[in-house]
């Protein structure tokens, strides 16, 4: 399945499903017309949510220019949400664990 052991869903198994990639392809052909195209979620803060730790990242992957906006409406971009959760730690063996996987548990 697309969950792990502990029922955490996996971003990595989740990024190679075809309907995933399906979707992907939509936005990035979307973002390449002159209107704006929005991604909603129902977490306030980017850092949480699949928002960045799975679109966000695969966008940005394939070089499509990305916001999220905050609960405060702020706009970040996909390096300003990284460097909040690294705190001025970049892993330095890739994408750390934590962002592989959700934070709660759903299987």
């Amino acid at each position: 399945g697309l969950y792990d052991t502990s029922g955490r869903a996996d971003y990595e198994l989740m990024a190679k499903q075809h309907s995933f990639l399906t979707a992907i392809s939509r936005v990035r052909k979307a973002a390449t017309l002159s209107e704006n195209v929005f991604l909603m979620c129902s977490e306030l803060e980017p850092c949480e949510c699949h928002r960045y730790k799975l679109i966000g990242r695969t966008l940005t992957e394939v070089g499509v220019d990305i916001a999220h906006i905050d609960k405060s409406g702020n706009a970040l971009s996909q390096r300003d949400v990284t460097a909040q959760i690294e705190k001025g730690q970049p892993d330095l063996f890739g994408v750390g664990p934590a962002l592989l996987k959700s934070r709660g548990k759903y299987a």
